[in-house]
């Protein structure tokens, strides 16, 4: 009998690319496993039911797990990645570019979206560097280095930064790619640079400690299928089908889905496809929580919230089957290095 899985998963974007192919392609079956997908766009609601145990897998976003766990939740495991970078900051056409630590200061403001991982990143770096920051300007009218005001969606961030009520918004998923262009903006710096490793985590793979006990043997069932998905999404050759599988998911066109993820010509993507758990950089950004003044000061050891252990068996299967696979080595090397 095939084991069980429900899986929640968002719509307005797409990250996880291998679960989509596998479930395109039928390989979630043919490694025993029978997913369920249900919708939920909201990142705190999509770990909230994993921790009722109602979704067995979330796999978008990252804050909201150290969010609840510095709460005292207490049963959210990372088990894989979706994506790890992503952020692509925009501002008008001619806005100063933004490289080096000193050019996100000097009193910029950024519109940011609460559960996107590099505004946490960047706020890190800002205060490791020296420099202060304002979280809540609405609350704190103290001056700072660098202000930073939330807003509810990307659409709000885009018409702040149209209306110059801000200097900058902080994306994610491929906006670069056109959507810039069509509202008369541009790309005007990434967050990866700042950081101590010169990357770092965004969405990670999310399950409970009841769902690894239980239903184990699913959960590896379910990585080897995605990393089946991995594999043929890295073939460039299928990204005409891979741009029509996603499209299916979202409401963007197969073409805009394309480029955010393949590139073209005068776009390079931000978004960096990962199913790794990547344990040294999932630390260092429920770490930087704290900087992000988005977490209460905590002595957490994060390292007991993440399960390497399904994705290496499960990437140990895929070497056993595929020994000349040469991407199963690299991805080898990789899980090595990142954990």
């Amino acid at each position: 009998e095939p084991v069980e899985l429900v899986v929640g998963m968002r719509t307005s974007v797409v990250k996880p690319i291998g679960v989509y192919v596998a479930d395109a392609k039928g390989w979630f079956e043919e490694e025993g496993v029978k997913v369920t997908f249900e919708k939920q766009d909201k990142p705190a609601q999509g770990y909230i039911s994993v921790e009722e145990n109602q979704f067995d897998l979330y796999l978008f976003a990252a804050t909201p797990m150290a969010s609840d766990t510095v709460k005292g939740v207490d049963n959210l495991m990372v088990v894989g990645g979706s994506i790890s970078e992503g952020t692509e900051i925009i501002g008008k056409i001619g806005s100063q570019k933004l490289v080096n630590i000193e050019d996100f200061v000097g009193g910029k403001k950024y519109a940011c979206l609460k559960t996107e991982t590099g505004q946490v990143m960047l706020k890190d770096a800002l205060v490791k560097g020296g420099y202060t920051i304002n979280v809540d300007p609405e609350k704190d009218t103290t001056a700072a280095d660098a202000t930073f005001v939330f807003m509810a969606d990307t659409a709000a961030m885009i018409a702040a930064v149209k209306a110059g009520e801000v200097d900058y918004a902080i994306t994610n998923a491929g906006y670069g790619f056109s959507k810039a262009a069509k509202n008369e903006l541009e790309v005007s710096g990434y967050v990866a640079q700042l950081t101590e490793n010169g990357t770092y985590a965004c969405c990670r793979q999310v399950t409970s400690k009841e769902t690894i006990a239980d239903k184990r043997a699913g959960l590896v069932g379910f990585y080897v299928a995605q990393l089946r998905g991995y594999q043929y999404f890295l073939n460039e050759a299928n990204k005409e089908e891979i741009g029509n599988i996603l499209s299916t998911w979202t409401e963007q066109p197969a073409a805009e889905l394309i480029g955010q993820l393949y590139g073209s010509d005068t776009y390079t993507p931000s978004t960096i496809v990962t199913v790794d758990p990547q344990t040294k950089a999932t630390v260092s950004l429920f770490e930087a929580m704290e900087n992000a003044k988005l977490v209460a000061a905590n002595d957490i050891d994060w390292t007991q919230y993440i399960d390497t252990s399904i994705y290496s068996e499960a990437l140990q299967i895929l070497q056993d089957r595929e020994p000349n696979e040469q991407l199963w080595k690299d991805l080898r090397a990789e899980f090595e290095a990142n954990n």
